[in-house]
């Protein structure tokens, strides 16, 4: 693609097609089937929830369930409860719950959970808030009205009860491994600043610890764990997060301790986790992500700003893709008091994606005054010598292929040793001579373009694999006669332009439409990243023009 860095003011006339994907890879969900009960909500009064209360089991092993309505405030009329925070799952209903004494479906994940929450001592909170049950689904403004007082309705249960699905076989011998890895947690961290006090384990050193063998069944327990769903759902971002004491996790009947689990994930992403046993396991990597969200917004606290919750959240899944927004209102400074949400904010399943995300941005840009939402936007379609001054194109692509991945706070991807990017692409040779049939011709077409590995410094692949995230659902390009290496969405085109607007954090890839553009994407440009493209034009190197976006 030859694409010519230009430059504009955020004058933007924002249009829906620019913002139908303001957040990544959104898809729409199938509409649920009819719901056919026995059960008919009532109003319920705009600032009350329901909670349920368990009576008994039926004859038919059905849970009986009281549910009732109170105000959330005051305080004082509303009586002690729990928050359920789980996976529906299949949304598909044909489970019975009694309710009032009359019949109420729910999908099979949320009966599972039921059969072990009836058993479990809560203690003197007799009551629990389960939005399947608590929250009329069918009525939009009700639905909306509720998420919308999400924040209070977890900040005031006595916990957050962490439901993961059924039971593992062996789950109780990820006791132990949790155990040590907090140990080593805690005298690995530095207490003052919140950093390591050393440097990532070697092989050898992680080796010397108590920490069980490879082959041991704690970790592949702990690794099934990490593959279950609910760690990679956006709505249980807020949930967890918002418990006023840790969570209470349940994976079918054992209860695991939340507070070592946060830590040991966070250890073993920032100290060693590329040579642990979980090293090539993606879900369970994915987890610890999660899991180190979760941590910052508990640990740093404050009011976060929309922008960034979205790009942390980004990767988390939902099957209304209004919630990609919905489910963090609540943790954002606009949603910290539910009666002042701003409008564009404010919960409305009555509204198309379309809207809603176009509102949203428009909002965040007004508001924060730069263009970092487009960072979020996913457009999706209907030689010659190279000069004196080009880049290392060994670090560059290394650098870009991951946009120069942060990996610590001061440490990114162009401070790591090209040894690893090398040896990372011998594994892939490697794996492409396992698969092909031919085996000569990938042999003649790949190896004499890779470089002999240093035996004093054979680089690790995994540790590079592990920051690939960057690249998934990007294309590789050069602009400008391949003066530029770049990043960027895999929808983008010959002919797209490479853009530099005002108040963007980064480039974008714009597109010709008639007099107008449209926006294709965020991408990341290896010689016009740090402030560099904002220089050179101060310097005339580029000129400023302005783009009306579609």
């Amino acid at each position: 693609m030859d694409a010519r860095p230009s430059f504009a003011r955020p004058a933007v006339q924002v249009g829906a097609p620019a913002l139908e994907g303001g957040a990544p890879a959104l898809q729409l969900g199938s509409p649920e089937k009819p719901i056919l009960q026995d059960y008919v909500y009532s109003r319920l009064p705009h600032t009350s929830i329901r909670l349920l209360r368990f009576i008994s089991r039926g004859l038919s092993n059905t849970v009986e369930c009281d549910l009732q309505a109170f105000p959330l405030s005051p305080e004082g009329r509303l009586p002690k409860y729990h928050a359920l925070s789980y996976c529906w799952g299949d949304p598909t209903r044909s489970n019975s719950l009694k309710c009032n004494g009359k019949e109420v479906l729910i999908t099979t994940t949320l009966k599972e959970a039921l059969s072990h929450l009836v058993a479990l001592d809560r203690g003197s909170a007799e009551w629990i808030w389960i939005d399947q049950i608590c929250v009329d689904q069918t009525n939009k403004e009700e639905k909306g009205t509720q998420v919308n007082m999400m924040r209070e309705i977890y900040r005031k249960s006595e916990r957050t009860i962490i439901w993961l699905g059924p039971d593992i076989k062996g789950i109780e011998t990820t006791s132990s491994l949790l155990e040590e890895m907090w140990r080593l947690h805690t005298e690995d961290q530095d207490l003052v600043n919140g950093s390591r006090k050393r440097r990532p384990y070697t092989s050898s050193e992680l080796k010397a610890t108590n920490l069980p063998p490879a082959g041991d069944r704690s970790w592949i327990v702990l690794a099934e764990l990490l593959s279950r769903p609910w760690f990679v759902r956006t709505w249980v971002i807020q949930e967890a997060v918002l418990s006023s004491v840790h969570p209470q996790m349940l994976c079918g009947s054992y209860k695991l301790d939340w507070e070592k689990l946060l830590g040991a994930c966070s250890w073993m992403r920032s100290m060693c986790y590329s040579i642990t046993p979980l090293s090539h396991n993606i879900e369970a990597w994915t987890a610890t992500r999660s899991l180190n969200l979760f941590n910052d917004l508990k640990n740093v606290g404050g009011r976060w700003d929309m922008v960034t919750l979205l790009m942390r959240a980004m990767r988390f899944q939902a099957s209304e893709p209004k919630d990609k927004v919905y489910s963090l209102v609540g943790l954002s400074g606009e949603g910290s008091d539910s009666t002042y949400i701003p409008k564009a904010l404010q919960a409305n399943y009555n509204k198309s994606c379309r809207n809603v995300f176009r509102d949203v941005t428009r909002y965040i840009i007004k508001s924060s005054a730069n263009l970092s939402i487009f960072a979020l936007v996913r457009y999706i379609p209907e030689g010659k010598a190279l000069p004196s001054w080009r880049p290392d194109l060994d670090r560059a692509f290394m650098v870009t292929l991951t946009a120069n991945w942060g990996l610590t706070e001061t440490e990114m991807m162009e401070h790591e040793p090209l040894s690893n990017f090398w040896a990372y692409l011998w594994q892939v040779y490697d794996e492409l001579l396992k698969v092909s049939e031919d085996h000569d011709a990938v042999k003649g077409e790949l190896q004499h373009v890779l470089k002999p590995q240093n035996a004093d410094d054979p680089g690790d692949a995994n540790l590079y694999r592990l920051y690939l995230n960057a690249a998934y659902n990007r294309r590789m390009f050069f602009a400008k006669h391949k003066s530029f290496l770049g990043l960027g969405p895999k929808s983008m085109q010959e002919g797209d332009i490479l853009c530099v607007l005002f108040g963007g954090a980064t480039p974008f890839i714009l597109r010709p439409d008639g007099e107008q553009f449209r926006f294709v994407g965020e991408c990341y440009v290896y010689d016009l990243m740090s402030g560099k493209a904002i220089r050179d034009w101060e310097d005339g190197i580029y000129t400023e023009q302005t783009f009306h976006l579609v």
